[in-house]
């Protein structure tokens, strides 16, 4: 993977941020490492302007390396510091993207700075796990989902979810649609069943596993059941 061709999960981020950010596209990309997205976007005529915003050294010297051997620290400003702490209101950045974290801690960084997103803003997020947690997060603090889906990259299922900065309108999510996401019901991929039937397989082990040790009927194992049975009868 380079700037020039993204991973299959950086390329669909790059297709709904496009798709969906309609203005001229202001990004802010958290958790830069090596500054592929932005770059990319700059390359192909998709940004006016970006930060790849890192807050290791070692990846934030990696982007800093990549935005100046491809000319672009006229259009990319890589910044170090902490989340979306990188953001000032001059900035006028109307697109964010945090990819490759889990979701509880993008969640957090989310959170900790809320106060610096925009409305209408969009933003791409693609947590490695906890989806549940960001997607009841994004639900309660002014957040609209507009896709999600779920893509298949070196034999791994990445779920990709986008929302939009909107105050004015509450979505009404089911609790399914906080667990699945409300998107990747409507219209699942075949990743989407790939990566559930994993989970799914993965809990029924650790459920058995338990049941031998304390019995069907301790409170762990009975809400384990209900997540099975959930998953069960989204699969079916």
């Amino acid at each position: 993977m380079n700037s020039e061709k993204l991973s299959p999960r950086l390329a669909k981020v790059c297709e709904f941020l496009v798709h969906y950010q309609k203005d001229a596209i202001r990004l802010a990309d958290i958790g830069s490492d090596h500054a592929y997205l932005p770059c990319h976007l700059a390359l192909n005529k998709q940004l006016e302007f970006a930060i790849a915003g890192e807050v290791v050294e070692g990846p934030f010297q990696s982007a800093k390396a990549e935005v100046a051997t491809r000319g672009l620290t006229e259009v990319i400003d890589v910044r170090k510091g902490d989340g979306l702490a990188v953001i000032t209101e001059t900035d006028q950045i109307n697109a964010i993207t945090i990819c490759g974290m889990g979701g509880s801690l993008i969640r957090n960084i989310l959170d900790e700075n809320k106060a610096i997103i925009r409305e209408n803003t969009v933003l791409v997020l693609q947590p490695n796990m906890a989806s549940y947690q960001l997607r009841k997060w994004l639900n309660q603090n002014g957040f609209v989902f507009l896709n999600e889906t779920v893509v298949e990259d070196h034999h791994r299922e990445y779920e990709i979810m986008v929302v939009q900065k909107n105050s004015h309108h509450k979505q009404i999510l089911t609790v399914n649609e906080l667990q699945f996401g409300k998107y990747n019901l409507e219209n699942p991929t075949v990743a989407f069943y790939q990566k559930w039937q994993k989970e799914l397989s993965l809990l029924e082990t650790t459920y058995q596993s338990i049941v031998e040790k304390t019995g069907a009927d301790h409170p762990k194992t009975q809400l384990m059941q209900e997540e099975i049975n959930q998953i069960k009868e989204v699969l079916n």
